[in-house]
């Protein structure tokens, strides 16, 4: 049996580009700050930053995990 894992935490993420933002989301044992407090970046290859979508859902599950602390 594989050894249990904790989170990742970031709790100083302030700045964020949209791809790596839905990297994190993707995983279910990462804590990021609330979205709103995010800023979004450009893309290190340039790409615009305007089509990111909060996938739904996040943002209760992530209320969840603050109220839980």
């Amino acid at each position: 049996m594989p050894p249990a894992t904790s989170p990742l935490s970031l709790p100083n993420l302030a700045k964020i580009s949209p791809e790596t933002l839905t990297a994190l989301i993707e995983k279910e044992d990462v804590e990021i700050p609330l979205i709103e407090t995010l800023e979004l970046i450009q893309e290190p290859d340039g790409s615009p930053t305007d089509d990111f979508m909060i996938p739904k859902g996040f943002q209760s599950r992530q209320k969840a995990r603050q109220q839980g602390r």
